[in-house]
């Protein structure tokens, strides 16, 4: 029993040689999805000890997207761009906003989408959504809109050397 090398440790070797009359087993836990996360809490207690820690999550992307007022094909490919890019990131929580209602109203599933020129877009969006784990889409009115409005200001502004993929 003294050759076995879990001994090296002095505390471990204790509670071995305390237990081994009850024919005990150590079996170490592996990392479990999340484990890490209450690892470091358990052993970083907070100093405000009656607070403690109501709640750790995981907070959405923030995606704010802007076509064209009167063109909502520009919208559905802002937003399939922008679906893309973050999937690419292997992003998995995403909050979507935009001003137009009827593109949200489409994909929310309140209207259906007719229009022939629409569908494709809509259906690649809809595909899109599909592989994201939690998707949120919410309207919001034009005048609470104005950061993603000079976003694409600005965007709409760049020039793009000759030579550099515009993708």
């Amino acid at each position: 029993m003294l050759s076995r090398p879990i001994l090296r440790d002095k505390k471990m070797g204790k509670w071995v040689v305390a237990l081994i009359e009850y024919n005990l087993t150590y079996i170490p836990q592996k990392a479990v999805k999340g484990q890490a996360l209450a690892d470091f809490l358990g052993n970083h207690p907070s100093d405000d000890s009656e607070k403690g820690v109501i709640y750790v999550g995981i907070a959405p992307w923030k995606m704010m997207f802007d076509g064209l007022k009167t063109n909502q094909g520009a919208d559905y490919e802002a937003l399939i761009i922008g679906l893309e890019i973050l999937l690419d990131m292997h992003v998995t929580t995403v909050k979507i906003s935009r001003d137009s209602q009827l593109v949200i109203k489409q994909l929310n599933g309140e209207f259906k989408c007719n229009a022939p020129g629409l569908e494709m877009y809509f259906s690649n969006a809809s595909y899109l959504l599909t592989k994201f784990d939690d998707v949120t889409i919410t309207h919001v009115p034009r005048i609470d809109n104005g950061s993603a409005n000079v976003m694409a200001q600005l965007a709409s502004g760049l020039i793009v050397p000759d030579g550099i993929n515009e993708q």
